[in-house]
């Protein structure tokens, strides 16, 4: 009798095996309710929410299908995929595909296109209350594609606006163009980003924003550049500008003179550690951020037309900048002072031998 019970008893176990994952299985894919507040803040239940989320989740807390958000009032926000969500900010949510956000009336007046990692890529539009186009900006993997974005006009006529200077390019106060966004990379030095430019020439930019706040109200900015090309040129600080975006204002600070630093701060008070470090690291590098970076930039920069290797020979550590020619094979190391102040969002501007390199905070 014992045998022949076990066939009949191994098959129970298994049937229960299989309940207990379809029934795990089921619970992973039950609609969860989220609620975020206007600025996407996660709340714990839908007082002051102003739209909510209806998301499944996977066993490993992944989103899983298309995710749709509504407006308290039950008509649709937006819809799309995510490859993450944040229940606390959703800022921080990383989504794939098409994003389309609606107004209450139900027409669209966003679309947003994001690749496989989670950047923006392709088109992205915005539409006025009435569902007409007003804006289209072009990215590819995570960057604007042009210097500029269009502008539609109530006519529907598309005009070309500056990143730098947020004008129509034909009113620019620049007569500079903007460093390839794509040419724009990232590494890490004691914790802290780098953000860095290698271009096909052989020009090398590279910022690193102090973290602390210094003398009066002011912090710190280390930049180096990298004269990797065949030409020299003039760097002049003076040409550096910073904008800090806040509330959606765009507002001009001010970035220290070297005569005005130079008034203001003792000639006997020494380098911060943190521009010492970050001179010593680009002082020891003779290949340049060009052969820094990991071996995908290495490799697109070697395909590009007319690429050429290069090396540093003589290093000008500067200490606060001033104005420099830099001959070629000659880097540039030095820092900044800029006017501290709280906002959402902070932009440099870096003026280098015709072209202006953007560093954001």
């Amino acid at each position: 009798m014992a045998l022949s019970l076990k066939p009949k008893l191994l098959t129970i176990n298994a049937l229960c095996a299989l309940w207990l994952l379809a029934n795990t299985a089921v619970k992973a894919q039950e609609v969860t309710t989220l609620y975020y507040d206007k600025n996407g803040k996660g709340l714990d239940d839908k007082n002051n929410a102003f739209f909510y989320r209806r998301v499944k989740f996977n066993t490993s807390d992944k989103p899983v299908g298309t995710i749709e958000d509504f407006y308290m009032s039950g008509k649709p926000y937006s819809k799309g995929e995510a490859l993450y969500i944040d229940k606390r900010n959703d800022a921080k949510s990383r989504w794939t595909g098409t994003i389309i956000t609606y107004n209450e009336k139900g027409r669209q007046i966003k679309q947003g296109s994001f690749d496989t990692e989670g950047l923006l890529d392709g088109k992205q539009l915005l539409f006025d209350k009435e569902g007409t186009k007003i804006q289209e900006n072009d990215f590819v993997h995570g960057n604007p594609i042009d210097c500029f974005y269009k502008v539609y006009t109530p006519d529907g006529v598309a005009v070309n606006y500056s990143y730098l200077t947020k004008m129509p390019v034909n009113l620019a106060t620049t007569d500079k163009k903007l460093g390839r966004f794509t040419d724009k990379n990232v590494i890490f030095q004691d914790g802290q980003p780098v953000q860095f430019y290698t271009t096909a020439s052989g020009l090398s930019v590279a910022a690193r924003f102090s973290m602390q706040q210094l003398w009066g109200d002011y912090f710190e900015i280390y930049i180096t550049i990298e004269n990797g090309t065949t030409e020299q040129f003039n760097f002049d600080p003076s040409e550096v500008t910073a904008i800090l975006q806040k509330d959606d204002k765009m507002i001009p600070v001010d970035v220290l003179s070297y005569d005005v630093y130079a008034s203001r701060v003792s000639h006997k008070q020494k380098w911060s550690p943190g521009f010492s470090a970050f001179a010593n690291a680009a002082s020891l590098n003779p290949e340049g951020y060009r052969l820094i970076a990991n071996k995908a930039i290495t490799a697109h920069a070697d395909s590009i037309s007319g690429y050429k290797p290069y090396s540093m020979k003589q290093n000008i550590n500067e200490g606060y900048l001033k104005l420099n020619t830099l001959l070629p094979g000659t880097r540039l190391i030095g820092f900044l002072n800029v006017k501290y102040k709280r906002a959402d969002h902070f932009l440099l501007n870096v003026p280098v031998n015709g072209y202006v390199y953007q560093f954001e905070m």
